[in-house]
């Protein structure tokens, strides 16, 4: 009895290493699938830039930014 124990678990144990080395032993790293590409996207108009440059006055001087708040005050 015990000899045929010992038989059926040295077959399964053969046949689940065979059917583990048929699909591949379980491999750390997937094989690579093609990713699919994604549709060009288009920039929109800077239009905002462009209303600023169409209704400033002629002559006018260019705003320019200023700083906000900081840490520091400034020096005197």
């Amino acid at each position: 009895m015990f000899m045929k124990r010992g038989g059926i678990f040295l077959a399964m144990t053969i046949i689940i290493a065979l059917v583990v080395a048929a699909c591949g032993g379980g491999e750390a790293t997937p094989t690579p699938r093609p990713q699919p590409t994604l549709a060009p996207t288009a920039t929109p108009a800077p239009t905002a830039t462009l209303e600023a440059a169409v209704t400033q006055a002629p002559g006018a001087p260019t705003p320019t930014a200023r700083p906000l708040a900081t840490a520091t005050p400034p020096p005197v």
